[in-house]
C-alpha cells in the first residue's frame, strides 16, 4: 500500500500558500491554489467516509459473527480483522 496522504493537512497548506499571495484579483496561480485546496478538502472527506464504512461494516461482520462457531463464524472475524488493520492504517496508527 503507498504512503498515507493527509488531504487535509494538504489543503490547509495549498490554502496557506494562496493567501499568502497577498492579492486576489484575476491572479490565476490563487484561482488554482484555491481550487487544487478544494481537491484535497473533498479527498479528506472522501477518507473520512471510506473510515467509517470500514468501521461499520468491521462491527456488522462481528455481529454476525458472533455465538457461531462455525467455519463462517472464523472467515467473518478474519475480514473483520483485517479491516481493522486497513482502518488502523487510514487513522495513520
Amino acid at each position: 500500500m503507498s504512503a498515507r496522504i493527509d488531504y487535509a493537512a494538504e489543503a490547509r497548506k495549498t490554502m496557506s500558500q494562496t493567501l499568502s499571495y497577498g492579492h486576489y484579483g484575476e491572479d490565476a496561480g490563487a484561482i488554482v491554489s484555491m481550487l487544487a485546496a478544494q481537491v484535497h478538502a473533498t479527498l479528506a472527506l472522501v477518507e473520512q467516509q471510506r473510515l467509517a464504512n470500514m468501521q461499520a461494516e468491521r462491527a456488522e461482520l462481528r455481529r454476525v459473527a458472533q455465538g457461531r462457531t462455525d467455519d463462517t463464524a472464523t472467515d467473518l472475524g478474519a475480514r473483520a480483522n483485517v479491516l481493522s488493520v486497513h482502518i488502523r492504517e487510514g487513522l495513520g496508527l
